[in-house]
């Protein structure tokens, strides 16, 4: 998906979990560390646009790829864009964060949710 400081925080969020249905991205003000849990809370008005969170002015083609590791992901969304995001990951109903398993690929993640949904 294309990325500029007009894009609404909404559509990087459908895209994403386009393209991983099992998993889902939120937005903070604040950055996290690396296997650091989130204390604040996400950003609940993803209609509004990239400029208004970052004075990067970086705008470009944001691919999702799966063999990315989550803390790579996260930080690659904070340099290129800088966003603050945290991935979580559908488990039996719940969103967890994967602040403890930051060091899996998207792919492993959307996988391990996907089998325990089946379950």
């Amino acid at each position: 998906m294309f990325i500029n400081g007009q894009t609404k925080l909404e559509e990087i969020q459908v895209a994403f979990s386009e393209a991983f249905p099992y998993l889902k991205i939120e937005f903070f003000e604040k950055e996290h560390g690396y296997m650091e849990k989130v204390t604040q809370q996400p950003i609940t008005e993803t209609w509004r646009r990239v400029e208004e969170f970052t004075s990067n002015r970086h705008s470009g083609i944001l691919y999702f790829d799966e063999n990315l590791a989550v803390n790579t992901f996260e930080q690659y969304m904070k340099r290129l864009y800088g966003l603050n995001v945290q991935v979580y990951r559908r488990s039996k109903g719940e969103w967890l964060e994967t602040w403890a398993t930051d060091s899996w690929t998207l792919k492993e993640q959307n996988n391990r949710a996907k089998s325990i949904s089946k379950k």
